[in-house]
């Protein structure tokens, strides 16, 4: 059997409507999570680097997956299978 130790644990403005859909890794190991109608940033400590959240009756940002290349900008996946590139500067 797996054993380990929690490091850290948060809570996000995540509803039962609004579950974090993926988890990817940026360069330096910050977390990138998309939800079903947020995306968020969050560093190895667990702090919360930045938080988007949009409204969740607008079906075009229904993120079910993400992927972050090597200079740390990401992509989405919506519910219509449209690829967008968002690079937020921080």
């Amino acid at each position: 059997t797996m054993s380990g130790e929690m490091v850290w644990e948060k809570t996000l403005d995540t509803t039962n409507d609004n579950p974090i859909n993926d988890v990817e890794f940026t360069s330096n190991g910050d977390l990138m999570l998309a939800g079903t109608y947020f995306f968020s940033r969050v560093d190895t400590d667990g702090n919360i680097i930045w938080y988007e959240r949009f409204e969740q009756w607008n079906d075009d940002y229904y993120f079910s997956s993400i992927a972050v290349d090597k200079d740390d900008n990401f992509y989405v996946e919506t519910e219509k299978n449209l690829l967008s590139m968002i690079k937020i500067e921080t």
